[in-house]
């Protein structure tokens, strides 16, 4: 495992689709700009508690713990495969929620 920091520390997740649809409600029609901002701009990162600890994925394939940086070629993470975490495709993701704000 790696015993590299990771510089995006999270306390608290939230339920994606919850705070995406609340956000995106009240920021259309008249603020679409701070949507292609948010949804644009802003680093992307897919996390999910993944058997009792957090994991989250970045748009460039790199794997993140709560507070550190998964090795590449690491399969397990606190005996838990990594390898659904690795299929997930994050820029996919991303595109989708673009397209559904309509900030294509």
């Amino acid at each position: 495992m790696s015993a590299q920091k990771n510089s995006y520390q999270w306390d608290h997740t939230e339920n994606a689709y919850s705070f995406f649809h609340t956000f995106v409600t009240k920021n259309l029609p008249q603020n679409k700009d701070c949507l292609h901002k948010f949804f644009i701009e802003t680093p992307c990162f897919v996390t999910e508690k993944y058997d009792g600890t957090n994991i989250a994925k970045d748009d460039q394939g790199k794997i993140y713990s709560r507070r550190l940086v998964i090795d590449d070629g690491q399969e397990e993470f606190i005996k838990t495969s990594l390898r659904k975490v690795k299929e997930a495709d994050v820029v996919e993701f991303r595109d989708k929620l673009i397209e559904v704000a309509g900030l294509e």
